[in-house]
């Protein structure tokens, strides 16, 4: 009886190690199987081969080789890149393709200064509110001062606990990032031109536009705030003024300061 068992143990590992030099020989090590060619696809931020090094795929090795898991894990802790997909395309391509995360606000770290010009470096925020360090030039198809140049400023930024590629585990940054959101979906992100967000008042924002006005919010209800500001400027628009100040973080009163568009570069000076 033992030695049945042991010779079908032995038949089995034999047969075994046949498919496994069988598997090596026709595919693991054929070179027919190797990479030949490179396909990466970005979303127009980060260059294919800022990519094809961090995958860390090199030509010449064998397609049937490479972790493929391994490969998407890599890509995905990049703080720019949100999702990667890999994919074998025989005989001799290997497919990538990675979404970036797309920055919507930016802020400023007075301690931190660029090694070019020792100005303040510049970081941003996805929609997530994940923070991401400022990407290289070489790294980047259009340079990150360009491509961010338009977006607002988080003013009052706590800067305690910041991991790159991590939410910022802030509430106030939260907020920013709700009200980021419900002022693109409304109407007033083809209006208004937003410069900076205050964050220094714990449950409360402060949006500061190009021309000056500053405007306050509450935590809750931002769709409905945003509503009730794009009817303020509708009616200071009738009556030919621009809003200073609006605080919309009250429940009742609307306390606002309107101006004539001439005072636009000076400070507030009538009150409603």
């Amino acid at each position: 009886m033992i030695l049945v068992i042991s010779l079908t143990l032995g038949a089995i590992y034999l047969v075994r190690q046949g498919g496994i030099a069988a598997w090596n020989w026709a595919v693991a090590e054929n070179s027919y199987f190797n990479v030949e060619q490179l396909e990466i696809q970005t979303g127009g931020i980060l260059k294919p081969e800022q990519v094809s090094e961090w995958a860390g795929v090199r030509g010449g090795i064998n397609l049937f080789q490479l972790n493929l898991s391994r490969i998407k894990r890599d890509l995905e802790m990049i703080p720019a890149i949100d999702t990667a997909e890999v994919e074998r395309v025989l005989p001799d391509t290997l497919r990538i393709k990675v979404r970036e995360r797309e920055p919507v606000a930016r802020f400023f770290h007075a301690d931190l200064r660029s090694a070019r010009d020792a100005s303040p470096i510049c970081f941003t925020l996805d929609r997530e509110g994940v923070f991401m360090p400022p990407l290289e030039p070489q790294q980047c198809l259009v340079p990150q001062e360009e491509r961010v140049a338009s977006l607002p400023v988080l003013l009052g930024m706590p800067l305690g606990d910041l991991r790159p590629g991590y939410c910022v585990d802030s509430e106030q940054v939260q907020l920013a990032v709700r009200w980021l959101a419900a002022f693109q979906a409304s109407p007033l992100a083809t209006r208004v031109m937003v410069q900076s967000l205050d964050l220094s008042e714990a449950g409360r924002l402060h949006a500061i536009t190009a021309d000056r006005s500053r405007v306050t919010f509450r935590a809750d209800a931002l769709e409905e705030q945003m509503l009730e500001w794009m009817a303020v400027l509708n009616k200071a628009g009738e009556w030919r003024r621009r809003v200073a100040t609006l605080d919309l973080s009250y429940t009742n009163n609307r306390p606002m300061v309107l101006q004539s568009p001439a005072a636009a570069l000076s400070p507030p000076s009538q009150s409603l």
